[in-house]
Order: structure tokens, then sequence, then C-alpha cells
């Protein structure tokens, strides 16, 4: 392997690193190299170049090409072979319907869906959320609801989903003939995460690739073209009619469809029937602005099939994909098991008071004095973990800063305090990715930012999350704990704290929580979640669930889960002292499913009922049971004599 330079080619080189670790024959001469904007035309032709196998057609004995890992084509013949079961197909149309499951019975799509997770991805079949959101989302799909969201909570499986979806779409739709699928995400390390530079070879590594790698289907991603002008290119090229029998799903931005829609957007309707199926990941952040809503609904409209993706949906995202065709609670996830079981909550307030007359937002300035005040709280919340556990080692910890300036202050006091080794720092960069893939890699360890915590962040054993802004928005709030929340990887098991004591750390520095809950119980943590789907399903219309729905809207949103990400030289340092009170720590799990009642009244009830509780012990204590009626009675003195009342035995004084 040559010496590859930069951030991306670093992180290219280590998955191609950990695909082969433990592979008999060792690492074939693969070459990984950078896509220069000259290289574009070599690129398009990628799929078909480095595909041609050695192994002969069952028909005609001609080299067959490989379009999948499991899946040979023969150009002569015109057959799909495959090689694992020794099974031919005449055409793209029998592929797809015969391995399937292209029927109509769901129980059945279950069950075939199962099988080709067990057979494609080494899985158990699809997870107890996953099962129940496939079956209510096609259900509204066979009823005609072709566009809507599915809104499941981070870490469920919602990927592994979407291609198990698209893979029964795809098997009951008509001629696949040129038939293309647009898979749209925010960034660059979302689309990273649907396909690798491996399986741009024919090596299916990513799970949403492996689901397809026994049929025709070759997954595109624009991440490694230079450029708008190329990518657009390259995307209106995969779209058009080709001799190639193969569904090709090209992987990239909103960003692109924009900029095509202002340059090249004749271009892509001329061959817009081609695309069959439009998948949209983190579709509370494709709507950003009026302008990029409405170029995305234009594009929405005209493809027959739509489906997005997202733990928090907005209001905006339901109001042009369609309506949510599937949901899951946090909660739910929880019980089930797909999620962490607990979360231990730790809830601090902030008292910042300035040395300054002149007004500013104290959480857009640097002051040195809530660096310092937060990295003794962190490292005494991290020394807490280490001896719960009997371990060494710092939890894998993630926060969230308020700014950049400050962010890079927090890093340096946690450098000195638990060492350089175990910080790290990342801003929302191009050239900081190999920060956030060296962080997934690691057993321990602090991540220090300010925005690349929110979204494609994807960290299975995170043990630890400190917020240390304020969150105004409860999507923000949802979006960020559920970071956190995900069950650790199979290698992470032995020494994650979430399997070692069944819960996630969630540090809330700035009390986010009670005013977002307008409670002081860390329990509302899941009514905020479980309100955020009901106001998107449901019109309400008090003061109060306005003011929440308000917070639904995609700018409010992002706005707040971004933060704030001026440059560190643009923010000044202003002087305040600043206090950090501890306010409550407890472990909150799951409510009772059946009970669905509001926070508010379940706690006025408890509050009542252990009252009724204690009046009655009291009462019981101060009664007696007589012993020649048998009746319970309170005492009665006469002429200093106890009495029973109801039957005038007098046994004492």
């Amino acid at each position: 392997m040559p010496n590859i330079p930069g951030a991306r080619q670093k992180v290219e080189a280590d998955a191609y690193d950990r695909h082969y670790l433990n592979c008999p024959t060792g690492k074939p001469d693969i070459y990984i190299k950078r896509i220069e904007p000259e290289m574009r035309d070599e690129f398009l032709k990628l799929p078909t170049n480095t595909a041609e196998t050695s192994i002969p057609c069952p028909k005609c004995d001609n080299h067959m090409i490989r379009i999948g890992k499991n899946c040979l084509f023969c150009p002569s013949c015109n057959i799909y072979y495959v090689p694992s079961e020794d099974e031919i197909y005449s055409s793209i149309n029998d592929i797809f319907k015969q391995r399937g499951p292209s029927t109509e019975e769901i129980s059945d799509i279950i069950k075939g869906l199962d099988e080709v997770l067990r057979k494609n991805c080494g899985f158990n079949g699809l997870n107890p959320v996953q099962r129940k959101a496939l079956e209510e989302a096609i259900e509204k799909i066979i009823h005609g609801n072709k566009k809507g969201i599915v809104a499941l909570p981070t870490g469920t499986g919602k990927t592994v989903l979407a291609a198990c979806l698209l893979r029964w779409l795809l098997a009951r739709s008509g001629d696949l003939k040129n038939a293309r699928v647009v898979f749209l995400a925010p960034s660059l390390v979302i689309l990273e995460q649907i396909a690798t530079p491996m399986d741009i070879i024919g090596e299916s590594t990513s799970d949403f690739c492996r689901i397809f790698e026994d049929l025709p289907v070759k997954v595109h991603p624009l991440t490694y073209l230079e450029g708008d002008s190329v990518r657009s290119e390259a995307l209106l090229e995969y779209i058009k009619p080709s001799p190639s029998s193969i569904v090709r799903v090209v992987a990239t931005t909103p960003h692109l469809i924009s900029f095509i829609r202002k340059h090249k957007w004749e271009e892509l309707l001329k061959n817009i029937d081609n695309i069959k199926v439009l998948i949209m990941d983190e579709v509370h952040h494709t709507y950003n602005g009026k302008e990029m809503a409405k170029v995305m609904k234009e594009l929405i409209d005209k493809v027959e099939y739509v489906i997005g993706l997202s733990a928090t949906p907005t209001k905006e995202a339901v109001e042009n994909v369609g309506n949510i065709l599937t949901s899951c609670s946090i909660e739910e996830a929880m019980r089930q098991g797909v999620l962490v079981g607990q979360i231990d909550f730790r809830i601090y307030d902030t008292e910042i008071i300035k040395n300054v007359e002149e007004p500013c937002d104290e959480w857009k300035v640097f002051i040195r004095k809530r660096a310092e005040e937060y990295a003794k709280k962190i490292v005494e919340i991290i020394d807490d973990i280490k001896r719960t556990v009997g371990a060494d080692r710092v939890p894998k910890t993630a926060i969230a800063c308020p700014n950049v300036r400050e962010a890079d202050a927090l890093s340096e006091i946690l450098k000195e305090e638990l060492g350089a080794d175990d910080v790290l720092k990342i801003h929302y960069k191009e050239e900081e990715r190999g920060v956030l893939e060296d962080f997934r890699r690691r057993k321990s360890g602090v991540l220090v930012s300010v925005n690349m915590i929110n979204i494609g962040f994807n960290d299975r054993n995170l043990e630890a999350l400190v917020i240390a802004r304020p969150i105004k928005n409860p999507l923000s709030y949802v979006q960020l704990v559920g970071r956190v929340l995900r069950t650790p990887s199979k290698d992470g098991e032995e020494w994650n704290i979430k399997s070692q004591l069944g819960r996630a750390v969630v540090v809330d520095l700035t009390r986010s929580l009670y005013r977002l809950s307008k409670t002081e119980s860390s329990q509302a943590f899941f009514e905020i979640a479980r309100k955020v789907l009901e106001m998107l399903k449901v019109l309400r219309r008090s003061e109060e669930e306005k003011e929440f729905k308000k917070g639904l809207e995609g700018k409010e949103f992002e706005n707040d889960l971004k933060g704030y990400l001026e440059p560190s030289e643009k923010i000044r340092e202003i002087s305040a002292d600043v206090y950090v009170r501890h306010l409550e720590s407890s472990i909150i799990s799951p409510e009772k499913p059946e009970d669905k009642r509001p926070l508010k009244k379940r706690r006025l009830m408890r509050k009542s009922g252990r009252k009724s509780r204690r009046k009655r012990k009291s009462r019981e204590k101060a009664e007696r049971r007589c012993p020649h009626c048998h009746q319970r009675f309170s005492p009665t003195i006469r002429e200093g004599e106890m009495v029973c009342p109801k039957c005038g035995y007098v046994f004492g004084t």
C-alpha cells in the first residue's frame, strides 16, 4: 500500500487494513487513489474496468463480470449468476423477483428480509424495532402511501432498514432496465458509511452494500470526486440509460442537487423517470432555507417512491416529504434492548456573573473561568465513572461546547489533567475527518467539539456525553442524547461501561433538560422525545404545545444543534465569575408501556398515593382490635380505663 497523504486517504487506508485484517489470503494488490478532476472519465468507468473476473460463464465459458460480491453477469449470454447458490437468472427483472422478496404478503416479506440479513450480513435478522417499522411502512406503501418518513431513534438501524425497504421496492417494481436510485445525505461523513472505497471495487464492506451483494446493484458514492461541477457531471452520467444491466444507486448530498438545479436542471429532467426511488437520510437536515426546500420539493414530486429517514423529523420535512410512515420512541427501543437499558443523568446549573457592563450573549464569547470550571467537573465525573467500573482508562466521552474558542481552551485544560493522548479536538472541517475516525477506533479518550457531535457521529462505543452549552430546542436535545444510547459493538462489549453497567452517562451542565421539560426531573427526557413524534402527527392547539411545536421547525433546530461556529479569532474573551452547581444525579429507565399519562400528572398521583398510604398506616397504627368482639376500634378512655366503644369491653388502662 503506497503512502497516501491527507486525512481522507488515511481513513480509506485504515478501512482497507481493517477489512483485510483477518483475511487468510492476505491483502490483494489494490491501490486506492485520490480521484482528481482530470481522472473523471476513468472514475466513471471504474465499475466495469475493475469488475472483470476469470470465472467462466456456466453457459458459454466466457469470463464473467463481477457486479456484487455474490453476483456475476455474462455480457455474451446476458444472464446473471449467483455463485454461492449456483443459480442462473435470465434477466434483471427475473433476478430481483426471484431473490426479492417481491411478494405483497407482509409476513413473507419480513421472513425473506430476515434471510437476506443472515446470509449477506451475518446478522441474526431484523431487530424488534426494524421488524415493526418495516411491517408498518410496507403496509402503508402497499395501500398507496409511496412517500413518507421513517422516524426511528438513533442507533436502531435506519440505514439497514432503508436498504431492506429499497430491496423490496425494487423487487416489486415493473421494468428495472435503466432503474436508478438516488441516496441523499447531508454530509460526506454519512455518505462514506453507505459505501466505502472497497464497495466501489466490488468488495461489500458497508452494511448497506452487503444487503445487495447477491443482486445486480452498484452503489456510486460521489464523495471521492472534487468539486460540484465534476460531481454533477458524474450524477447526470450515472442516471442516463446505459447498456449495462445493473441498478445504480448514486449517493450524494442535497447541496449537489441544488447546484444542478441552478446549472443543469434540464439535463437531469431528461432522465428523471429513471429514478425509481429517492432515499433522504437525516431528512431533518435536508431543508436548510426556503430555496433548498423548493429545490428538493421539485425533485420529490417527480419521483415515485420517496423515503425520508430521521430520528427527529422537522415540521418542514413532514410537510415536504410526506407523513410519518412508521415511528418508534426512544423508550420503546430501550425496552426492547435495541438501545442501552438506562441513562445515568447528571444535571448541573451554570451561573455566570459578567464583570463587564456591555451587553453580549454569554455563550458566544469566551469565558476562561467557565472552561476551567467545566474541565474540573468533567474530570470529577470521569474519575467517578472509573471508580464505579474499577477501570483506569478514560471512558469514551464526547463534549458539546458553546463555541470554537472555548472548545480549544477546554481541550488544552483537559490534556493537562487527563494526558494529551486521551484528548482529541475536532471542528467541522474537511481535513479533520481523520480525527473522528481515530476516535472511533479508540477504547478510551475525550472528543471535544462544537458541531461535529451532532450528525454523522456514529460511534456505538461512546460511553458518556457532556452537554456544555444550553440547548434550546427539543429536537436538538433528543438528537444529542441519542448519540450515546447505542448498544456497544461486539468488540466493545468486554470493556464498555454500557455493557458492564447497562447504562450510558449524560451530563447536562446547563440544566437544559429542566428548561425544555418545565419540570425538575430527568425522567422528563422520555416525555420530550415522545412529544416530538406526537406533535408531528397531530395538530395541537394549546399555547404551551404551540410553543413546543415551534421548536420542531427546521431553522431553529439547525441553528441550535450547530452551536456557534465563528472562527476562534473572531470570538472575544470577557471576564466573568462562573459557578457550577450540582442539581440531580439519577438513573432513569423507560416507563411501563401502558403508562402514557403526562409526567406531571403521574408525579402528582404518586405523591397523592404516598400521602394516602401514610394516612392509612397512621390510622391502622392508632386503631386496635378488641379481644372480645374482634372489631377494630379507636381507643376510648372512660374514667381512666380503655374501653371498646362497640361492645363496652374494658381491657385496661
